[in-house]
């Protein structure tokens, strides 16, 4: 702590640094490694094992959006809120984002790929009803 702060201001900056402490846990937490060993999983089975995939993470700061693809990197991040979905819902956001990594926009060939997967119109009726509206919407482009 810097000298000379009063002590209500030195109580403030405790409670941001507990607080930045405990998110980065949770992330820690989030980040394991079930979510790479789908990715791989799916990879093969939908994309012939052809993809390069650095990490596929969940990501705390992403609030409005259930994934996000750097294809440049072969990083994928999901939504810490996808964590508690269902099973078939998770493998669908993974495709979504896998897909990007030879498509990095929502054409048609890009929704040929990922409408590959057996439950993709039911997960994204089922995102739809988490909020994901504008992507469900993009899907029928």
């Amino acid at each position: 702590m810097p000298e000379g702060l009063s002590g209500s201001k030195e109580k403030k900056w405790i409670s941001k640094i507990i607080e930045r402490f405990e998110k980065h846990q949770r992330k820690l937490k989030l980040n394991d490694k079930y979510l790479e060993k789908r990715a791989k999983e799916i990879n093969k089975k939908y994309f012939g094992g052809k993809l390069k995939i650095k990490s596929v993470t969940f990501s705390m700061n992403q609030n409005t959006i259930f994934g996000s693809c750097t294809p440049d990197k072969g990083t994928i991040r999901l939504s810490h809120k996808a964590r508690n979905m269902p099973k078939w819902v998770l493998d669908y956001l993974i495709i979504h984002e896998l897909a990007h990594l030879i498509y990095h926009n929502h054409s048609k060939a890009f929704w040929k790929l990922v409408n590959k997967y057996p439950y993709a119109e039911r997960a994204k009726g089922f995102l739809i009803a988490k909020g994901m509206e504008e992507d469900a919407k993009k899907s029928n482009a």
